[in-house]
């Protein structure tokens, strides 16, 4: 019994003594001291708490963001309530819209028809007042045409509202008279017509029987008199065989010998041709004669080639005074006019 407690004794005080020495080991290992390979053990077991340390707070962190992660269906539910409010949103957007696009087409509407009701009404008042009655015609004499001539067409309209007057059928009315060419009639407010017109000019004058048919450039019957009161117009002779129209136009033969006519008075005054041709005789298309008073001299033209007459027309007017104060009948009808001239002196 004794030597039982005795060992009991000796066991209980080596372990004592293992343990006071495992203690001192890993005293010695944290320090750096003691044994290599018990030191290594403790420092794998070290390494094992800490990687279990590891594991224990990388399990945390997945629990924190699995956490966090479950709200994002939250938000996802907030995101899908407003999605879902948007459709009523839009709609409530297109009908105010479309209330405003009805409120504004309504405004333009009303703005028209009371516009459109101003507008008539000032047109009523205009055409019932007398103030815009029209009282007087103003019209200027021309060479040929008179003021009283020109009031004829307007017998029917004084009295007449101004609004109401058909100026272009006037127009058309005063643009037959055989002197004027182009009529134009304004409106002076309130009460009065103004009449503007380009007149006709009197260019030559055709002796027809016992009469002269007076002419514009372009073969306008302007007038059938009597006694030729205008000097200054060449009379063409040789132009008989039609009646002669007031306010028509020439035709025929006789309108293409004018013409001819109209292109020779016309290449003088543009050439500088220095004399004044009174009388012309133009019985056949290629047998034409000129006087010049002037000079007491008749000439023997011969036939109109328009693309010879400028030349043709300087020629003779070189001939005329190379003859300085010689009177007679020249001939330079030839076609080969500037080889052959032919000059009669008149003997007194």
């Amino acid at each position: 019994m004794g030597d039982e407690m005795g060992r009991g004794k000796r066991i209980q005080d080596f372990r004592n003594l293992k343990m006071d020495s495992q203690t001192e080991k890993k005293e010695d290992t944290l320090f750096g001291f003691g044994n290599l390979k018990n030191g290594s053990e403790f420092v794998i077991e070290i390494e094992e708490k800490a990687k279990n340390e590891k594991k224990t707070s990388n399990t945390k962190n997945n629990t924190k963001k699995n956490n966090n992660q479950k709200t994002y269906p939250k938000k996802a539910k907030k995101n899908t309530e407003v999605t879902k409010k948007s459709p009523k949103s839009s709609k409530n957007n297109t009908s105010k819209n479309a209330k405003k696009e009805e409120k504004k087409k309504v405004s333009k509407w009303i703005s028209i028809f009371l516009l459109t009701f101003i507008f008539v009404g000032v047109i009523a008042g205009c055409l019932v007042t007398p103030t815009f009655d029209v009282s007087s015609v103003e019209a200027i004499d021309g060479i040929n045409v008179k003021n009283a001539e020109i009031q004829k067409y307007f017998t029917n309209v004084k009295g007449k509202n101004i609004f109401l007057v058909d100026t272009n059928a006037i127009e058309k009315e005063i643009e037959k008279h055989q002197y004027i060419y182009e009529a134009d009639v304004s409106r002076i407010l309130p009460n009065k017509l103004s009449v503007k017109y380009v007149e006709r000019k009197q260019y030559a004058a055709i002796k027809y029987i016992e009469s002269y048919v007076l002419l514009d450039k372009y073969g306008n019957v302007l007038e059938v008199i009597k006694e030729n009161l205008n000097p200054e117009l060449p009379i063409i002779y040789g132009m008989e065989g039609e009646d002669f129209i007031v306010g028509t136009k020439l035709e025929g033969v006789i309108s293409l010998k004018f013409e001819n006519i109209v292109y020779l008075l016309e290449t003088m005054s543009h050439t500088g041709f220095k004399y004044k041709v009174t009388n012309i005789n133009y019985t056949n298309l290629d047998e034409l004669e000129i006087e010049i008073k002037e000079l007491d001299i008749k000439i023997k033209y011969g036939e109109i080639q328009k693309d010879l007459l400028s030349d043709k027309v300087a020629y003779l007017n070189e001939v005329l005074k190379k003859l300085e104060d010689k009177k007679g009948f020249l001939d330079i009808s030839s076609k080969n006019y500037s080889e052959k001239v032919i000059f009669t002196e008149k003997l007194n």
